[in-house]
């Protein structure tokens, strides 16, 4: 078995929360409702206390927080620099004093406490340009749950994770919420939010079955490996700690070995866990799900509909019917494959997330199929967009996974969703494109050689959607940068996807009775204006090679019903591509449409079918029908029928997915800290 943590050579571990002095009663006994005898201050608060355990073991550590400029706040600083901590993220307020937090033991061994941290510099603290710096570098973060109470810590917490884990960095969560710190609905729901996105989940007591929002240790168990939890280390006092792994089973319990207070009996065994962590399991017999990890869903801005764009979309594989075998297949073969009664899909991954990565090159490397992986302009662009990746990281993420899988490159095609002013839109036009342009430019520089031109949204002072010629012209603006970046940098020249389409993130909210296809004489108009504008300006061999035309086949899902295809209201829709036959048809909203109706929307020209996945990790079953299916969110229910693109569930492929990651000090630096709190 293999950790399932991110190897340290990724980046530092980070823990982001309140940073206290602890002040002890010397006496036992409940409470202060007397004055008692005291000693400290001590160095304190959980995510600190972790941290530093991490750094005295030798792990690249770093802390995100705030003291005051007081004694009390540099005996904390001191203590991490000396523990060999980055410190150059901790903040120092100069009107609020450090956090702290009076403990006085019971009877029992439990403890009361009276904190200091809603008034303090503790939460004060937010996402600043070092912060991001740091992050953006990192490999792992771990939470304390007590960060919660503190809503600068949710913030910065909320943008931490969504980065780590596109990085293919790791999460580790200790619940850690005493009763003296109370959340309210909206932090309860970050919470399980946050558990369901852990690779490691560290409870002890009752947080367990708060974690799970299930009675009895069992059920929790079971309910946190369906959540999405890869591995749960309960720690359970004097007693030790059971870890469960594979299928929710308790690997062994550990007695408790005392030195100086510390329980090194379960220290021993989270590192021997951690060290053998399988890297995913199914829940029960015959389950398969794929519990490796989950991210927020995405909202990367408004539309050109006045909505919001989501970019975090994942689009897979399809089978017609299983009969049809997976083949590699070029994108500028698309719309000839239908033409001649051919058609076929292409696997399109529109992912940051390193699992989905890995399962689609790993499926392209066993079927000798091709692996179009896409990102988008909100989610990777010049800037870093909200992965923190460039396109040129982008692509080195992907060839080193492919790499490590045995993915040939030849296989692989990089495509660019969405490549526009949209990031800008909330700045004048020529601004706004000249963003657009370096980011084009930055996506073909790295290798990315499918380009989706979408310069439809209205910037600054313009209307929310552009008409049809103030679109064309943007779009052969950008094309005209590509075309430039392509002939500079080498190789393939690249093909276009042009046309926008897109309905609400997420599906509707509403119960909806019918949707309306894109009207004929509105698909030709999109090509017409494109072809003339694009001429225009010298780029006839650009539009050559324009494969696609995002269109609405008439399909959308809701919180409350599915609209499902009816090929008979798209007849005239389908003349189209008789009098474009350069052209193949890329539809938004397939996700739940089933195989039947996905079928008819490959064979009727619908290859890029564009689904809204609610998660960067959700591919599901759809197609690129003669051209590029993007499909939504089952997969994070059923991962395997993505990538077998029948639509079955193979659990024994969803096991598989993740290989060995190699062993390395952040194990150790987590066994010795998990327990230090």
């Amino acid at each position: 078995m293999t950790s399932v943590l991110a190897p340290d050579q990724l980046g530092p571990t980070v823990c982001v929360g309140e940073i206290l002095v602890e002040i002890v009663a010397t006496t036992v006994g409940d409470g202060f409702l007397e004055a008692q005898p005291l000693v400290g201050p001590f160095a304190s608060g959980a995510p600190a206390i972790f941290i530093s355990q991490c750094g005295r073991l030798g792990g690249k550590a770093a802390m995100v927080g705030a003291v005051g400029d007081d004694d009390f706040g540099r005996v904390n600083t001191d203590r991490l620099k000396r523990d060999g901590v980055d410190v150059s993220t901790i903040s120092i307020d100069p009107d609020y004093p450090t956090g702290s937090a009076f403990v006085r033991y019971r009877k029992d061994g439990s403890r009361d406490f009276v904190y200091n941290i809603a008034t303090s510099a503790a939460a004060r603290f937010d996402w600043s340009q070092a912060v991001a710096d740091l992050i953006n570098r990192s490999g792992h973060l771990h939470v304390m749950g007590s960060a919660l109470s503190v809503p600068s810590a949710r913030a910065v917490i909320d943008k931490a994770v969504d980065i780590v884990k596109a990085r293919g960095g790791t999460l580790s969560v200790d619940p850690n919420i005493r009763k003296e710190l109370k959340l309210d609905a909206d932090t309860e729901r970050r919470f399980s939010k946050l558990v369901a996105a852990a690779d490691l989940l560290l409870p002890s007591g009752e947080e367990l079955e708060r974690a799970a929002g299930v009675e009895g240790e069992a059920g929790a168990i079971r309910r946190l490996f369906e959540i999405g939890v890869k591995e749960v280390v309960l720690k359970r006092g004097a007693e030790g700690a059971t870890y469960f792994g594979r299928g929710g089973r308790p690997h062994r319990r550990a007695g408790i070995c005392r030195s100086a207070g510390r329980p090194h009996g379960r220290r021993r065994l989270l590192r021997r866990c951690l060290s053998h962590l399988p890297a995913a399991r199914n829940v029960s017999e015959g389950s398969a799900y794929l519990c490796l990890g989950r991210w927020r869903p995405q909202r990367d801005g408004p539309r050109s509909d006045g909505r919001c764009r989501h970019s975090a979309r994942t689009r897979c594989v399809y089978r017609f019917n299983g009969k049809a075998p997976v083949m590699q297949v070029h994108l500028n073969e698309l719309a000839k494959l239908r033409s001649e009664g051919h058609p076929r899909g292409v696997t399109s991954v529109c992912s940051a997330h390193p699992i989905v990565l890995r399962a689609a090159l790993r499926h392209g490397r066993q079927h000798e199929s091709t692996v179009l992986i896409e990102a988008t302009c909100n989610q990777v662009n010049h800037l870093g967009g909200y992965t923190g990746m460039t396109p040129s990281d982008f692509a080195s993420l992907v060839m080193k996974i492919a790499a490590e899988e045995g993915c040939p490159e030849k296989l692989i095609v990089l495509g660019g969703d969405h490549l526009g002013p949209n990031p800008w839109r909330d700045r004048p036009a020529e601004e706004a494109m000249a963003e657009a342009e370096k980011m084009v430019a930055a996506y073909v520089d790295a290798g990315f050689r499918k380009i989706h031109l979408d310069a439809s949204m209205g910037c600054k002072d313009e209307p929310v959607a552009l008409d049809d010629e103030t679109t064309a012209h943007r779009a052969a603006r950008l094309a005209a940068v590509a075309e430039a970046s392509a002939k500079k940098s080498g190789g393939a020249m690249p093909v276009y996807v042009i046309g926008t389409e897109v309905p609400p993130p997420g599906g509707a909210d509403h119960a909806l009775t019918s949707i309306e296809p894109t009207a004929a004489a509105a698909a030709l108009k999109t090509i017409e204006v494109h072809r003339r504008i694009f001429a225009e300006a010298g780029l006839g061999q650009a539009f050559g090679r324009a494969i696609g035309l995002v269109v609405q086949p008439g399909v959308e899902f809701g919180n409350h019903n599915v609209i499902l295809y009816d090929r008979s209201k798209i007849d005239a829709l389908k003349s189209v591509l008789t009098d474009e036959p350069q052209f193949v048809f890329e539809a938004h909203s397939t996700d739940y449409q089933g195989t039947r109706p996905l079928t008819a929307l490959v064979e009727d020209g619908f290859p890029p079918s564009q689904g809204r996945s609610r998660a960067d990790l959700r591919p599901a079953r759809g197609a690129l029908c003669a051209g590029c299916d993007r499909v939504g969110p089952l997969a994070r229910l059923w991962p395997a029928s993505a990538l077998c693109g029948d639509g079955s569930a193979d659990a024994r492929s969803a096991r598989q997915l993740e290989p060995p990651l190699p062993r390395d000090e952040r194990r150790d630096a987590l066994a010795a800290a998990l327990f230090a709190v």
